[in-house]
């Protein structure tokens, strides 16, 4: 990437200094082939490509959890600071991210009970009111909003040809213009809680049908793993996000 991007951050001096000793400097191509290039550094930079791909999915596995099987990582996102492996984290798996201040990202892959997410289970989300103790809606600021999304178990999203042709994003949104869900309006628990119901199957009516969020209807390859994932987002959260005052609670079955 330093071959277009040429790093201009007083942080990556050193780094770049470093880089520059194996014939690695900003705005030239670089191949590990060129016969100058000494035996011992094309051995070192190979073994050094596997180590890093190591470190990025260890690091992408072990982001920090809440108590509720949520991943978050709400530092240096947006600005990272010299902190390479996780920007390379970030690079790896989304390809850039906003500032904390302006979006939180989090995911579960499994339930409240430590069990992957499997689609042939029901789940259900539940949100206590807003200015309940814990638990509560999503906060962020009246003018930004929370969604959540279903993806694959492989981090795409759920094929429209996978979920029934009525529900043509397979997402909430709750923002300053209401809350809607499929493109219809989202329904309240009559105390303002909200459930959110994931599952392969329609439900028969009522709330559940309202707030339902369909599965996929392929799961992983892998048996022993989870079949999708469910990500929360929120952009402009309020302090408590920020913070850790505020987390999410878990998936149920």
């Amino acid at each position: 990437m330093m071959k277009t991007n040429s790093p201009l951050l007083p942080q990556d001096e050193q780094t770049v200094k470093r880089l520059a000793k194996i014939g690695i400097v900003p705005g030239s191509p670089f191949d590990c082939s060129d016969p100058s290039i000494e035996p011992q550094t094309k051995a070192a930079l190979k073994l050094a490509t596997v180590a890093g791909r190591a470190a990025v999915e260890n690091l992408g596995s072990a982001i920090p959890s809440t108590n509720s099987n949520w991943f978050f990582l709400t530092k240096f996102l947006g600005d990272y600071k010299g902190h390479y492996l996780i920007r390379a984290v970030v690079a790896n798996k989304a390809l850039g991210a906003n500032l904390p201040e302006d979006a939180i990202y989090g995911y579960a892959t499994s339930d409240g009970s430590d069990q992957v997410f499997k689609i042939k289970n029901k789940y259900k989300l539940h949100f206590n009111p807003s200015g309940a103790p814990s638990g509560q809606l999503p906060p962020v600021n009246p003018k930004g909003f929370w969604s959540v999304t279903i993806y694959n178990w492989d981090g795409t999203l759920v094929n429209r040809d996978d979920i029934p042709v009525d529900t043509a994003y397979n997402a909430i949104g709750v923002g300053p213009f209401g809350p809607t869900i499929q493109n219809h309006t989202a329904c309240f628990n009559p105390d303002k809680s909200m459930d959110l119901y994931f599952q392969v199957d329609q439900p028969s009516g009522g709330i559940e049908l309202c707030n339902w969020i369909p599965l996929p209807k392929k799961g992983n390859p892998d048996s022993t793993k989870n079949d999708f994932i469910v990500f929360l987002r929120m952009y402009w959260p309020d302090a408590g996000v920020l913070h850790g005052r505020w987390t999410p609670p878990a998936v149920t079955q």
